[in-house]
């Protein structure tokens, strides 16, 4: 028997419209890629501060690391206090508590950088630095009630901690003498059963 294979017959050409003349293959390219004007400083400031209101940290970091990177700002030191808001909200406490580092070197005075490196210490647990800090903004901004507030939160969690440790070397010091009072019955009942005079004979 004798089988036949059928082929299906090939696509008919269609002719390409007239519309699409223009349109042949050597001149298809990708259209040039408009390069994005460079954003000012202050652009990048500005945009920062309000994606970190938004609370997208990520965003606003990148924006203020741009603007420093820019460079010639009148006053760097809100940059670096700005940038060290983002790295607090991105959770980055060490690199947080630098960044307000950096903006103090530059402006000693400003309460701004020392209740942030003050937030940024309490959330890496140096409550007592926080202290500090903070003691250091209400200087620097006597009036802020925010400030002596957050300042007062933290003195109670200061007490709290120092009862703590006190409660715990106490209890360290009466374990302590808990244990040689052991040590010397164990001692005593061993000189009692190696004596030659307690010994049985």
């Amino acid at each position: 028997m004798q089988f036949t294979i059928n082929a299906p017959t090939l696509p008919k050409r269609y002719e390409r419209p007239a519309a699409f003349a223009a349109f042949d293959e050597d001149q298809l390219q990708a259209a040039p890629r408009e390069e994005k004007p460079p954003r000012d400083r202050e652009a990048c400031r500005r945009d920062g501060c309000t994606l970190a209101a938004a609370g997208r940290w990520g965003a606003a970091l990148e924006l203020f690391d741009e603007a420093l990177a820019i460079g010639g700002a009148p006053d760097p030191w809100v940059l670096h206090e700005l940038r060290a808001q983002a790295l607090l909200g991105l959770d980055r406490c060490f690199e947080a508590a630098r960044a307000a580092e950096v903006s103090i070197a530059g402006a000693p005075d400003w309460a701004p950088a020392h209740a942030t490196r003050a937030r940024a210490l309490l959330n890496f647990g140096e409550v007592e630095g926080s202290v500090q800090s903070f003691r250091r903004a209400l200087s620097c901004a006597p009036g802020d009630a925010e400030l002596r507030r957050e300042l007062d939160e933290v003195l109670v969690l200061e007490r709290r901690l120092q009862d703590l440790r006190r409660e715990r070397l106490e209890a360290a010091a009466s374990a302590s003498h808990a244990d040689v009072a052991e040590v010397n019955r164990c001692k005593a009942a061993l000189r009692c059963t190696t004596d030659p005079n307690n010994m049985i004979t």
